[in-house]
């Protein structure tokens, strides 16, 4: 007596090939499908959605950087040279040593500070500071703005360089 066991799930049928443009108007009208009846992510209230998001993005960094993927696989060179490529096809002009000399020059000078009358007198006037960068580094147009120039100089001029000191696991003494 010989018995036939049932077809596995699925054996013997060809699954269309489609298109990306087929694939992309299919996943269109299944998240309209899915909207309209308020099913998956579109059953969620905004807070529900604000929290899941939350959730999944700490989740995610925290497996990233763990597993040294994506970004923090990158050198301290690898990530500045990327930032430097970005700051440029943003359009950004970056900092260069000179334009950071002159912000901490501008900065002790008197001419630079607000006047007597003023409600910040005696403190760095930071537009005319910014004023003097794109006059001098940029050919008058505006790159450099007051708050760029105050952060700029807080940055790398006022703060100093902080050394990180070992912490110590808790539970155990130094």
């Amino acid at each position: 007596m010989t018995t036939t066991s049932a077809p596995k799930p699925g054996a013997g049928l060809k699954i269309p090939f489609r298109t990306r443009q087929q694939n992309s108007e299919a996943g269109q009208i299944g998240g309209t499908v899915t909207e309209l009846l308020r099913v998956g992510i579109h059953a969620l209230s905004r807070e529900e959605k604000a929290a899941a998001g939350r959730k999944g993005g700490i989740i995610g960094g925290a497996a990233a950087r763990e597993r040294k993927l994506g970004v923090h696989a990158l050198t301290r060179e690898q990530l500045r040279a990327t930032a430097v490529k970005t700051a440029g096809v943003l359009g950004n002009k970056l900092w260069t040593p000179e334009e950071s000399a002159l912000v901490a020059k501008l900065r002790q000078d008197d001419k630079y500070q607000h006047g007597a009358s003023a409600v910040h007198r005696g403190k760095p006037n930071w537009a005319l500071i910014a004023l003097e960068l794109n006059i001098e580094f940029h050919g008058c147009s505006e790159v450099r703005s007051a708050h760029a120039t105050e952060v700029k100089y807080s940055k790398t001029v006022r703060m100093p360089a902080v050394e990180k000191t070992p912490t110590i696991p808790m539970g155990q003494s130094p």
